[in-house]
């Protein structure tokens, strides 16, 4: 059996506080992300390898990148070089130095292609076993268990009327925009609320989540502009909970995250102990890297279909086009984000957090942070994709791998 070596890059950079109020804040409504903090150490540790088995022993990939998938990270990924999954260790090994060198604040750093970690990377004083808060991602989770839900029965259409899901509420402003709003605005983000509305929720929250949000006023009619609401998000969660009969938490649970082997999770809820929709789940980045990959797999894991492939096929794609504000955004599907730089979508998380899939290099990108998602989207598209040059193994590279497994020091 060839056995060969695959390195944990273990990078040292300074925790810069991240636990302002205005940070939260700011992360729980808008994407529009702060700029990198500058590190106060640029020291490196020293690597340290680990084993893998070569691609013979692990995924030779069909046309559709599933039927002859040999493993399934349900316990641990394995582990190989870049060359081994076509990809020149030189283009990675540059994305570090860019991530050096314009100081920007990265907790965690991961590339899987063809189910293989190509390069898993942790700042310290973070380290794969450091849960991070994913904070906007939660949204793109709460969409993967309503699709499991609609496969289910619980809930009967993307088309059914908020209202009629919440009739136990003697709800205010019921106009005909409000009873136009369906469950399909919801997840496309056009709900017709109002940004400001939105923005005063999240500062004073209220004691009742739903019952505030389904009493907002709406300013035009729903499905015809994007707004960043958070608190609709919510929603979907809610209407989760009151369908399955069971807190999404544990719907999720049961549903999505024993499959995958994902069991070091939190994921808060709201006073009347609703799974929050938007934000807050805390999870590990090899488990964020499992939920892309089951996306990438179009919901398949392991021989079982756990989100039904039309349901990846709906939510993945642009369902409504996005402000200029958005400057990395091709549009917004059902909670996630449509990449516009390169091939493929996101789950996208204040701070940084970040979970790419990019179909066509059969690749999963995973970041935890303190910088943004243009600054992630950047070093994307300057290394990562560049550094893919076949869907073949490549010739080994000794010098090119040995800089990438090298600590970056000058």
């Amino acid at each position: 059996m060839n056995i060969r070596f695959a390195s944990i890059i273990i990078l040292a950079a300074f925790l810069c506080t991240l636990t302002s109020k205005s940070f939260q804040a700011a992360a729980l409504h808008s994407e529009q992300l702060l700029p990198p903090q500058s590190f106060e150490s640029t020291a490196y540790s020293e690597v340290k390898s680990i084993p893998y088995i070569t691609l013979s022993n692990g995924s030779t990939q069909s046309d559709n990148g599933v039927s002859k998938i040999r493993y399934w990270p349900d316990n641990e990924w394995r582990s190989s070089s870049p060359e081994e999954q076509g990809m020149d260790s030189a283009k990675l090994a540059g994305m570090f130095r860019e991530i050096k060198n314009k100081s920007y604040e990265v907790h965690s750093a991961l590339i899987i292609r063809n189910g293989y970690m190509v390069t898993e990377a942790y700042f310290q004083p973070y380290d794969k076993n450091t849960k991070h808060e994913i904070y906007s991602c939660t949204k793109s989770i709460t969409s993967a268990v309503f699709g499991i839900a609609m496969k289910e029965g619980y809930i009967k259409s993307t088309d059914q009327k908020v209202l009629d899901l919440f009739t136990e509420y003697k709800i205010r402003n019921k106009d005909s925009y409000k009873k136009k709003l369906t469950l399909k605005h919801l997840l496309m983000l056009t709900p017709g609320t109002y940004y400001r509305d939105i923005d005063n929720m999240f500062e004073h929250l209220p004691n009742n989540y739903v019952s505030e949000y389904l009493d907002l006023k709406l300013i035009r009619e729903p499905g015809k502009t994007f707004v960043y609401d958070s608190f609709a998000s919510h929603m979907l969660s809610a209407v989760i909970q009151k369908t399955t009969k069971t807190t999404t938490l544990e719907y999720a649970r049961k549903k999505l995250f024993n499959p995958l082997g994902i069991s070091d999770i939190n994921w808060p809820s709201d006073p009347q102990g609703i799974s929050l929709g938007g934000w807050g789940i805390q999870m590990l980045p090899e488990d964020m890297a499992k939920f892309g990959y089951l996306f990438l797999r179009k919901g398949l894991w392991n021989g079982k279909q756990i989100i039904p492939s039309k349901w990846i096929e709906e939510s993945t794609k642009k369902q409504i086009s996005t402000p200029a504000q958005y400057p990395v955004s091709g549009g917004y599907g059902y909670q996630f984000w449509i990449n516009n730089k390169f091939d493929g979508y996101r789950a996208d998380g204040g701070g940084g957090q970040m979970i790419y899939i990019l179909p066509k290099y059969d690749m999963v990108i995973v970041f935890t942070g303190a910088w943004g998602n243009v600054e992630s989207t950047s070093v994307i598209s300057k290394f990562v994709v560049p550094a893919v040059k076949s869907n073949k193994a490549l010739p080994a590279n000794k010098q090119a791998y040995d800089e990438l497994k090298a600590p970056i020091e000058e």
